[in-house]
């Protein structure tokens, strides 16, 4: 079966607004210790979730809402590229920590 690129837009558009997205929050998760991961200094991680949820969220939607041949100023699409790069740096970052934790 051959779904068209709008119809799964508007599948995921559907299940991130879902309840099932709460549900998600509830599900137990394998604590193997008491101590959460200390990855250097700041604060809980329970802020920066919220963030990343409304980043995620939002740039779902322009996602959805642009087209390919759609014309965007200079200056969105440099901020587009900033906020990329500075994403993909923080998650190499945790992602190294969260691995080295984890072993």
């Amino acid at each position: 079966m051959k779904v068209k690129k709008s119809q799964l837009r508007k599948i995921i558009k559907e299940y991130i607004e879902s309840d099932l997205l709460d549900s998600i929050d509830m599900m137990p998760v394998d604590d193997s210790s008491d101590k959460p991961r200390v990855m250097g200094n700041g604060g809980s991680a329970g802020m920066a979730k919220s963030q990343l949820f409304h980043i995620a969220k939002n740039a779902q939607s322009l996602h959805d809402k642009l087209n390919d041949e759609d014309q965007i100023p200079e200056w969105a699409q440099s901020k587009i590229a900033v906020m990329k790069s500075m994403l993909d740096a923080v998650y190499d970052h945790l992602d190294y920590k969260i691995h080295k934790s984890d072993k």
